[in-house]
């Protein structure tokens, strides 16, 4: 009885998460409010948020409600951060109000799509995660067969077969086309779960990951494989250790992850990284030359305050920034977080994003904080060269993967110190 009650909830889940996740391949569609343009794929995710809010009112389930307000909290922290710091820039200098705007609603949009994983978890439970799951899967396999029915299927498993044996090096216009679903990412996160979350009591989980792993190859990024890589190879690793010595893993692994990225971002303001590169041949894309030239706006040392969230895609669309290559957005979250966020805020978003994620989840279990550190390091390898940190699909997989693992095992230990619920 209770499986049909939640036969509905399911549907009108899984119908609204794959129109969401179909519709990121529409970027600059959207509803015109005023001044705000609200991307159509958002609307989708705003309505699983109602659906979680009215799941409550009606059949309110205060402990789980409580386990998913502390993990939503805890995951958007680093976003909210991030305007807090921000503030004190736009107002140190005058910065124009669609600068705070645009740097406003990057926050906005990355908050939605934590609430979305947020609701998906109160209403379904770790089911969530293979409801999600699912969504995505049919969204992309809806989009294959467009695809397909453009190009033949003859045509399609050429061009995946080049674009196998080529590395990504050769990628034809049906590849392209399934990139365009900006959904690589959350793919090669799902194998990575599957795969490190897979038991005997769990075999269709193989399954799910031989499919998370086509789709995966399928719209193939180089990026994502070597998020794959490391991130699999850390969680294997960390199997290895006990409970006690896995704790002490984790935290030495968190700070590492923090002094890499700001090294990284002071190995290219001073040319290392051009050196790096030319000496192990590495094709860049032009990366090199765009990074040369955001030099001279921004400096690497602690009285480096910053240009606001916002400040990089709003110069870049407008002129405001000359540089060798003609770009709209900057590949790399990680120099667009330290030139927005200055040094001392770069660093304390990297402590809150590396450490103080982890840890929430670690103080509950280790296991726990093994999984969100190795989605962390997932994500950490994409911030490298890619633009995924404002990217809602992959935040919606991170936030859901994190805190989706052994979710009702969490709700058991939420205290009530201050809480009497009545009794029947």
């Amino acid at each position: 009885m209770k499986d049909k009650k939640q036969l509905l909830p399911k549907v009108l889940y899984l119908v609204l998460a794959a129109g969401m996740f179909y519709l990121m391949k529409f970027p600059d569609s959207g509803i015109k409010v005023g001044k705000i343009t609200i991307m159509y794929c958002y609307l989708p995710g705003l309505a699983i948020i109602f659906l979680g809010a009215v799941s409550f009112l009606f059949r309110p389930q205060v402990e789980r409600m409580l386990l998913v307000g502390r993990y939503g909290l805890g995951l958007a922290f680093p976003y909210f951060f991030s305007v807090f710091i921000s503030m004190i820039v736009w107002v140190i200098d005058w910065s124009e109000p669609n600068i705070m705007r645009r740097g406003i609603f990057y926050a906005v949009y990355q908050v939605i799509a934590v609430l979305v994983a947020m609701a998906t978890l109160y209403l379904f439970g770790e089911k969530g995660i293979l409801l999600n799951f699912g969504a995505m899967a049919l969204a992309n396999t809806i989009t294959m067969l467009e695809v397909i029915r453009v190009g033949g299927i003859a045509e399609f498993f050429r061009q995946f077969m080049e674009l196998m044996m080529s590395f990504a090096g050769q990628t034809g216009d049906l590849m392209i086309r399934m990139e365009g679903t900006n959904l690589p990412y959350s793919f090669g996160a799902f194998f990575v779960f599957f795969l490190l979350t897979v038991t005997a009591r769990k075999k269709r989980y193989w399954f799910y990951m031989a499919l998370s792993l086509f789709f995966f190859l399928v719209s193939f990024k180089r990026s994502a494989l070597l998020a794959l890589v490391f991130s699999l190879m850390l969680g294997l690793l960390l199997k290895l250790f006990r409970r006690i010595d896995l704790k002490f893993a984790l935290n030495i692994c968190e700070w590492v992850l923090v002094v890499i990225a700001l090294l990284y971002v002071w190995m290219i303001r001073d040319g290392w990284l051009d050196v790096l590169t030319a000496e192990t041949g590495v094709n860049t894309n032009a990366r090199n030359l765009m990074y040369d030239g955001l030099a001279a706006y921004y400096s690497f040392g602690p009285f480096y305050l910053g240009k606001g969230l916002g400040w990089i895609t709003r110069m870049l669309q407008t002129g405001g920034l000359k540089l060798a290559v003609e770009v709209t957005d900057l590949h790399n979250d990680f120099l667009r977080q330290y030139i927005e966020l200055g040094f001392v805020g770069y660093l304390l978003w990297l402590i809150s994003m590396n450490v103080g994620r982890v840890r929430m989840f670690q103080k509950k279990n280790a296991e726990l904080g093994a999984m969100a550190l190795c989605m962390s390091v997932f994500w950490f390898c994409t911030y490298l060269t890619e633009n995924t940190y404002n990217l809602f699909s992959a935040n919606i997989t991170m936030a859901l993967l994190m805190a989706g693992w052994h979710f009702e095992d969490g709700i058991q230990t939420v205290s009530y110190t201050h809480l009497t619920l009545p009794t029947t």
